[in-house]
């Protein structure tokens, strides 16, 4: 993220957020909490130190450095878990300002090529968009006969027009790549009106979980596919964090699972999708 860089968001929800913690601090906790429970965005996090944990094993925990395998060709479980929760924490701030789905195509690429692109185009948009405040979410993609493409969801504070930035971005991608013709057909730029926000985040948590079209998310038989995924000029988030026992996480599990898809054999932790309100009902069955 630049230097100076912040997103504005709706001055009631950060008061709320703020009079959440507030709030909390007069509670009576447990003298010796076990864990947290941590709110950033639309996402809910609960975790409990397994060494405190009465579920814990007896013998002290052993932590040694294991050595990164190779780079997957395939889109790993473990960093699709990642893009979830990236999303649902972004969420309050994609419904902040103008959103725009963008795609990039190519006829024919390299994947080592493709990423290279990539850079170049994210300065490029760095450039373009200096004045204004911005973050955007990338996704990597293959068609059917193995060529790569990128699905981006771009968030401006002050919107420009959906007409300008379809012809700044195909102007951009057909230099970059330098291949005329994906000026014409290598972009597309459509404006998500707010309405559709909370569609394009199921859209977007339903591809990371779906079974379906594997094809896109498997890099065929390159030496390198590099990350799959990844956010720009990342905004500050507003956090909050609560001790908490691990009696009271387990009552919260019992109490979410209920609503939420949350496994009931996690002992040490657990995430799921939360709003303003859910948490601060949360906070007052705690209290």
């Amino acid at each position: 993220m630049e230097a100076g860089f912040r997103l504005r968001y709706n001055p009631h929800v950060m008061g709320l957020k703020r009079d959440l913690v507030q709030d909390t601090d007069s509670r009576t906790t447990t003298s010796n909490p076990a864990g947290k429970l941590i709110f950033q965005g639309a996402l809910l996090q609960a975790k409990i130190d397994p060494a405190k944990s009465r579920f814990g094993a007896r013998k002290p925990i052993r932590r040694r450095h294991v050595k990164r395998g190779p780079v997957r060709l395939t889109w790993s479980r473990q960093s699709r878990v990642y893009f979830i929760k990236t999303v649902l924490r972004l969420l309050p701030a994609l419904r902040v300002g103008t959103n725009y789905s963008i795609t990039l195509t190519y006829r024919e690429r390299e994947l080592s090529a493709s990423k290279r692109d990539l850079h170049t185009f994210q300065m490029r948009l760095r450039r373009f968009l200096k004045q204004n405040e911005w973050f955007a979410i990338w996704k990597m993609e293959f068609q059917r006969r193995g060529v790569v493409h990128y699905h981006l969801v771009l968030n401006l504070q002050c919107p420009l027009p959906v007409q300008e930035m379809r012809s700044y971005i195909s102007r951009f991608w057909s230099e970059i790549v330098q291949d005329p013709q994906l000026a014409i057909t290598g972009t597309r730029v459509d404006l998500v009106p707010m309405e559709t926000v909370q569609q394009v985040m199921v859209y977007l948590i339903g591809h990371a979980t779906s079974s379906r079209k594997q094809y896109q998310n498997h890099a065929g038989s390159v030496e390198w596919a590099g990350r799959w995924w990844g956010v720009w000029n990342k905004p500050n988030l507003p956090i909050s964090e609560i001790p908490i026992s691990e009696k009271e996480m387990h009552r919260l599990k019992r109490i979410l699972a209920k609503i939420r898809p949350i496994s009931q054999n996690a002992l040490f932790s657990f995430w799921t999708y939360c709003d303003d309100n859910l948490f601060h009902n949360l906070l007052t069955f705690l209290r």
